[in-house]
């Protein structure tokens, strides 16, 4: 006899069955070594040629090695074997004999064999042979390509290395272990995390903080407090000529922690208590475990970066950089460029800078450090936004699990190297918070309007774009309260309501003024670079790519259902969040209300941030399916009351969505996209080799490309040297085009003639070398237009440097 409560569990089952359906391996193929370079072929492997290339395999778990075949002749016949040794020949890996008619030419072939756990280090032999009617070779390169590693072809000398790539293959658990091994000797580290993250903004919270009902909510503004003190602070002191310097941090931070232990006593450290109440006890235990998984995600996803990816980088690291030297909000990149204006967002380099000092890092190792800790913050923001909006902690847990272990975003902000944008959305919801609590509450909280105002100077302070956004968000809130309270009769309040809000912003803008000073000097050129912004169509198109990104459809269809269940209970606040997301789309698209626009935000910025509203409402959704479901009396047996139906389907519900988070997060632990990361450890050897040898006035060609807008990034490492090193290279990082007009033209102009290089013999490229002064030429790991061999046979220039991925020439001026 089928069960009345058959249709209900029924109904779970498909619900937990939607939610499992992930196309997640059960293992993570990485990549391990990467040759991609070749300029000839190996002789046909006909029964009378063999080739050997040897290896040295960099991590543990190697299990595909994978050749490019070159094919002489169509509907050849016969064979080719291979044989993969260690130990020089004493243990045999693989053997395997593929017939040369499946091979297709220029089709990678993979050879896969058990995973070897202890490849790390370990050198292995490639032996290949065909037999006769084989008419089937393998692209390689004439020159040494591949550390640790040679061709041999019929047994004579090297003649270079086979276009190789090999694959490691890791279980679960191989990764988590390995990044704990890794990570472990670094728990000091937590020590300035703490100092940095939470003492400013426990002094402020202890003296002038207001307090709150969710001591959750509380640790949350008490973090923001200290993210957006320091870029605040640091304005100011600016502006009096007071230096900051690196040997002074570390004591200012201790003093503090003790004024912060002070004030927590003086309150009977009640903010700490608070947490391990009953009431929210179990909640803070959540989050603690959310927030350690997603952290231990986050370290996963970066354990083979050497340097952070993609161009946005290295000016991060360079705007670092002026700040650790002059020890204030630079007024311009000199010394480091020849750009007078400095009107970049810095809040986030100040917060590296002194990360930095208090850590004792390198200034990339902080920032990559940092960068991932920032990530973690946005889920903890999250849980902030979707508590305090919905009242509840479970839709605040919920929205924390969707944005650390589900959504692709902000996870993937690291292999765009958007740190800036990430530490906004970070701040946003927290700044948003206070704001919100300031216009709202009734009587005058001049702790609270502090509290806000500093968070969103804070956040202008951070990134722009993301202040529109918060501002868009805020706006929302007015228009909705206001419409409320007409419809209530209380329009009398109107006044005071929008007064608080004018109040808020005055604050906030006079806590910035010396940066709204600077800004408006420089509203002309930015009006410019906008109008040049509108006439490149591509710069504002929305990117369907980044909205449909992984798991995004699985967000906005539980977003939709947060939307349908949480309008009766939670209107108003539903109602700000969808407006929010009306206002900023007109915000980045005015021509919709035929409005002229600036461009100074984009719909690709817009959709990135996307994962902010998409999880609170989510998180509005697992709250509510399971009171709506409990409510379904009729689908139930009787013997089950309501309060057991609602716990049993919410645990339920609960469960499905922290397997289902697990198994997204698996998902994402190869993040970084590849063709992001322009330096390998090859090359940060490289880097150190010229801080350490060449002379400091060394101007470097690198290997550069057209990116946007009438900008040309690096392609390698070679675009990291002047950041890491302080010498010169032809194509500067990114902030050069802040420059004068002729400056920005000169270097696009110059990295416009590398790209398009096809011949460094020439007369007129020689002649470009010696008038700019280039006395060195990088080839990275990564390579581009400019390649070893171009350089090999010349007298023109001449070896100095080479690991087999990354060469360096001097460039040898003759007379003229």
């Amino acid at each position: 006899m089928v069960s009345r409560h058959t249709p209900f569990l029924l109904a779970i089952l498909a619900l937990s069955s939607l939610l499992l359906c992930s196309s997640c391996a059960p293992y993570l193929l990485e990549e391990d070594l990467l040759q991609d370079r070749l300029d000839v072929a190996t002789p046909p492997l006909d029964g009378t040629h063999s080739l050997a290339q040897s290896f040295t395999c960099q991590h543990p778990f190697l299990y595909e090695v994978e050749l490019l075949p070159a094919v002489y002749a169509p509907n050849g016949s016969g064979s080719i074997s291979f044989a993969l040794t260690s130990a020089n020949g004493k243990i045999v890996v693989s053997q395997q004999t593929i017939d040369a008619a499946s091979i297709t030419a220029n089709q990678p072939l993979r050879l896969v064999f058990s995973a070897q756990p202890d490849s790390a280090g370990r050198t292995y032999h490639l032996e290949v042979e065909g037999s006769t009617g084989v008419q089937i070779g393998f692209w390689c390169t004439s020159y040494n390509s591949l550390a640790g590693g040679e061709l041999a072809v019929d047994g004579g000398t090297p003649v270079g290395d086979l276009r190789l790539v090999t694959r490691c293959r890791y279980s679960v658990a191989t990764v988590f272990q390995q990044t704990l091994r890794s990570w472990l000797p670094r728990l000091k580290l937590l020590i300035p995390l703490a100092l940095l993250l939470v003492v400013p903004g426990l002094v402020l919270g202890g003296l002038f903080g207001p307090r709150w009902d969710n001591p959750l909510l509380g640790w949350s503004v008490v973090i923001g407090l200290s993210l957006t003190v320091v870029p605040v602070v640091l304005l100011w002191t600016s502006l009096f000529g007071w230096r900051w310097q690196g040997q002074f941090c570390l004591p200012v931070y201790g003093l503090l922690a003790l004024v912060a232990i002070v004030c927590a006593a003086r309150m009977r450290f009640r903010g700490i208590r608070e947490v391990f109440t009953h009431k929210n006890g179990r909640a803070a235990a959540a989050l603690a475990m959310i927030l350690l998984v997603t952290l231990l995600l986050r370290l996963v996803q970066i354990r083979n970066l050497a340097l952070p990816a993609w161009v946005d980088s290295p000016q991060h690291v360079l705007i670092t950089q002026l700040v650790t030297l002059q020890g204030a909000v630079p007024a311009s990149y000199e010394p480091l460029l020849p750009v007078r204006d400095f009107y970049y967002h810095y809040g986030f380099h100040t917060i590296t800078a002194v990360f930095a000092w208090l850590a004792g890092l390198t200034v990339p190792d902080a920032m990559l450090l940092l960068g991932q800790v920032v990530s973690v913050l946005c889920s903890l923001s999250a849980y902030a936004f979707g508590a305090y909006l919905f009242r509840r902690h479970l839709p605040g847990l919920a929205a924390a699990i969707l944005t650390g272990l589900v959504s692709y975003l902000p996870a993937y902000y690291v292999s765009w190297g958007r740190y800036t944008q990430l530490t906004g959305m970070a701040l946003l919801p927290v700044a948003a918070i206070c704001a919100i609590e300031w216009l709202c509450v009734e009587k005058r909280d001049g702790r609270l309007l502090l509290a806000a105002a500093l968070l969103s100077a804070g956040l202008f302070l951070t990134h722009a774009r993301v202040a529109i956004f918060c501002a868009c968000l805020l706006t929302a809130y007015l228009l909705i309260e206001s419409i409320c309270r007409i419809r209530l009769g209380a329009r009398s309040s109107l006044k005071a309501l929008w007064l608080r809000a004018a109040t808020l912003l005055a604050c906030s803008l006079l806590l910035c003024l010396p940066w709204v000073i600077r800004l408006a000097h420089i509203l002309p050129s930015v009006a410019t670079s906008s109008a040049s912004r509108a006439a490149d169509a591509s710069y504002n198109a929305v990117p369907t790519g980044l909205l449909f990104i992984r798991n995004n459809k699985q967000l906005f269809v539980i977003a939709a259902l947060g939307v349908l269940l949480g309008l009766r209970r939670f209107r108003r606040e539903v109602s700000i969040v969808l407006l929010t997301c009306v206002l900023v789309g007109l915000v980045v698209n005015p021509a919709w209300l035929r409005l002229p626009g600036t461009n100074l935000v984009n719909n690709a910025s817009a959709v990135i941030s996307l994962f902010l509203p998409l999880s609170a409402l989510g998180g509005l959704a697992v709250a509510e399916l399971p009171v709506q479901l409990a409510g379904l009396g009729s689908v139930w047996p009787g013997t089950l009351e309501s309060g057991q139906r609602l716990l049993l389907t919410r645990r339920i519900l609960l469960a499905a969505l922290t397997i289902h988070s697990l198994l997204s997060a698996w998902g994402m632990a190869s993040i970084v996209n590849p063709d992001t990361v322009l330096a390998t450890q090859a090359d940060l050897h490289a880097i150190q080799w010229i801080q350490t040898t060449l002379p400091g006035d060394s101007l470097f060609l690198i290997n550069t490309r057209y990116w946007q807008l009438d900008m040309y990034v690096g392609t390698d490492g070679g675009y990291w040297i002047q950041p890491l090193t302080g010498r010169r290279t032809l194509l500067p990082p990114l902030p050069y085009v802040f420059g004068s007009a002729d400056y920005v033209q000169h270097v696009a102009d110059l990295a416009r003639t590398v790209a398009e290089a096809q011949d460094v013999d020439s007369p007129e490229f020689l002649e470009l070398l010696h008038r700019e002064g280039v006395t060195h030429v990088y080839v990275g790991a990564k390579g581009g237009a400019l390649q070893p061999q171009l350089f090999l046979a010349s007298s023109n220039y001449r070896t100095i440097y080479e690991s087999g991925a990354v060469w360096i020439f001097e460039v040898l001026h003759q007379e003229r």
